[in-house]
């Protein structure tokens, strides 16, 4: 079966040090750098976990990116 979709997100960012400040801060993320020169700017994010661990994340990256 060839896959049709994934668990992630791939949001632009325009700090470039936003990976690094989020991880710092607990949460988990993948530089698009990572995925080629078109994934300069922008963070993976995977979304397979529980809401609540979702809406703590999410929480965290509002405090972390909002000084960006």
């Amino acid at each position: 079966v060839k896959p049709q979709g994934a668990f992630y997100a791939f949001p632009e960012v325009a700090d470039e040090e936003a990976p690094s400040k989020l991880i710092k801060n607990g949460v988990i993320v993948t530089p698009g750098s990572a995925f080629g020169e078109n994934g300069k700017g922008h963070i993976r994010i995977s979304y397979s976990t529980s809401e609540a661990n979702l809406r703590k994340a999410l929480g965290i990256m509002e405090k972390v990116l909002a000084h960006v």
